[in-house]
């Protein structure tokens, strides 16, 4: 799995597990790692194309698959 830093306020990077369909994302002030099952590819494509990344986690945080 490989980290790709992310130009954003809020995250500093993300990974993506193809396999196992987990979203790690790495916040820049903490160095907190919130991890996101149930992330399809599809999801992930839609997470790294978006305009602001923190706001597409804001969005998915209520989400009941993620871990912190």
């Amino acid at each position: 799995m490989k980290w790709t830093g992310l130009e954003s306020k809020m995250l500093s990077a993300a990974a993506y597990d193809d396999s196992k369909q987990v979203l790690y994302l790495r916040f820049r002030n903490t160095g907190h790692v919130y991890r996101y099952f149930e992330f399809t590819a599809a999801d992930n494509r839609a997470f790294l194309s978006a305009e602001s990344k923190g706001r597409f986690f804001r969005c998915q945080q209520s989400s009941e698959n993620v871990v912190f």
